[in-house]
């Protein structure tokens, strides 16, 4: 528990005698009187005074009640506001952050942030459906790629509010720069310091905002699950709302990116569709070892 003083407070004084010993209520045996002060009979008066709290006017604070000073059940969850008791008249509020877990209940005033710092490149878009699944495509640009800014390639599926409106997305995402720098003064490894010395085009000083190039593809019925073949990631499998899976080749799609939007007209047509589902499914993969080898599971 925690004792806090509040109210007024006792005061005592202690006077000394002549000989510096402390006088009181009863006196050492043999020792002579107290005489009534005069003009020529002063005595010195000690000038400090012991100051004691009433324990009428002391609260007593149970620590483990939700205070969060000690580490037990009580603690602070996340996002709350601790009151500073050393800090302005009514106490200055101290905003304390903490990581969140799964499983963690969110108070109505608390909101989700995200730490910048644990991201190197962060960019978000918001597409006009929502997409329960999408995957990378890989290119040809090369592997473990740190120089930046980067290109990436992705397929989404939509959920849409009618089965007609749903599509197949196909985007190239390009110029995407770091969005955090260490503040200065702090050591940089030798990984960063080289991607920021690069200035032949693949260092991250480039003032170009990301861009976003898409080509879409109608599918009927939502999207539940949309996966490339690894050997050929221009064959593409959706799993669809309807119980259907379809096969699709984008190559036309993905050859567009690179002629600028040009290039004649793009195959919108599935390869193969397969119906021999009762009921809508969600997993569906593709072979590491076989190609053209697929698994699908309502």
């Amino acid at each position: 528990t925690i004792h806090r003083r509040m109210g007024k407070k006792s005061k005592a004084k202690r006077k000394s005698g002549p000989s510096g010993g402390a006088s009181g209520p009863s006196s050492a045996p043999g020792a002579r009187p107290q005489e009534e002060e005069t003009l020529d009979n002063l005595r010195f008066e000690d000038p400090f005074e012991d100051e004691f709290a009433d324990d009428d006017d002391m609260e007593i604070v149970d620590a483990s009640a939700g205070d969060g000073l000690t580490g037990g059940g009580g603690g602070r969850d996340a996002g709350t506001t601790v009151s500073n008791e050393t800090g302005g008249d009514d106490g200055a509020a101290a905003s304390q952050r903490k990581a969140w877990m799964p499983g963690t209940e969110l108070n109505s005033d608390e909101v989700l942030e995200y730490d910048q710092s644990a991201y190197t490149m962060y960019h978000a878009m918001k597409p006009e459906w929502p997409c329960l699944s999408f995957d990378i495509l890989p290119d040809t640009l090369g592997t473990n790629r740190t120089r930046f800014p980067h290109t990436m390639t992705a397929v989404a599926g939509t959920q849409a509010d009618e089965a007609k409106k749903n599509k197949l997305t196909v985007m190239r995402l390009g110029d995407m720069g770091r969005t955090y720098k260490k503040p200065s003064g702090e050591d940089s490894d030798d990984e960063d310091a080289m991607s920021d010395s690069d200035s032949d085009g693949g260092g991250d000083n480039t003032d170009d905002d990301p861009t976003l190039d898409h080509r879409d593809i109608p599918h009927y019925g939502g999207v539940n699950r949309v996966r490339c073949m690894p050997q050929r990631p221009s064959v593409v499998a959706s799993h669809g709302a309807t119980g259907h899976v379809h096969l699709w080749d984008v190559s036309s799609h993905l050859a567009s990116f690179e002629k600028g939007g040009g290039g004649g007209a793009l195959n919108n047509r599935a390869l193969q569709s397969h119906g021999g589902h009762k009921d809508e499914g969600y997993a569906m993969d593709w072979s590491r070892k076989e190609e053209g080898a697929l698994v699908t599971g309502e």
